[in-house]
């Protein structure tokens, strides 16, 4: 029994951290831009100056000058797109600047209901 009990508390951890990296996954804005992009891309394949156009454009306070797009630029770059990567949710080239989706049917569901949400308190 205790082997049991010792099996599930890890099955039950391992879920509970499973839940935490899907919500760390959508909890930025600019990586549910990103995930919304690149579910809409026909071939799965998107640059980098696609994702900062996109950002440029919806975000509230975005400026469209060259220092603020490089700025968007640099956060998906450094920060955003290598975490997809390393979630392995993106494969993510950083010699071409291009990311390609991986499907995941939780962090679908999961930037959906933010992007509803988005849309209803905006």
């Amino acid at each position: 029994m205790g082997d049991t009990d010792g099996t599930d508390a890890t099955e039950l951890s391992i879920a509970a951290e499973s839940v935490d990296l899907f919500f760390e996954i959508v909890a930025d804005a600019r990586r549910r831009l990103v995930l919304e992009r690149l579910r809409a891309s026909t071939d799965g394949v998107v640059e980098l100056q696609e994702f900062v156009d996109g950002i440029v454009r919806r975000e509230e306070n975005a400026r469209d000058d060259a220092a603020y797009r490089q700025r968007v630029a640099a956060d998906l770059h450094h920060v955003h797109l290598p975490k997809l990567a390393d979630w392995n949710v993106i494969d993510y080239d950083h010699r071409s600047g291009t990311a390609r989706y991986r499907s995941n049917e939780v962090v679908e569901a999961l930037v959906d209901v933010a992007s509803r949400d988005e849309l209803l308190t905006s």
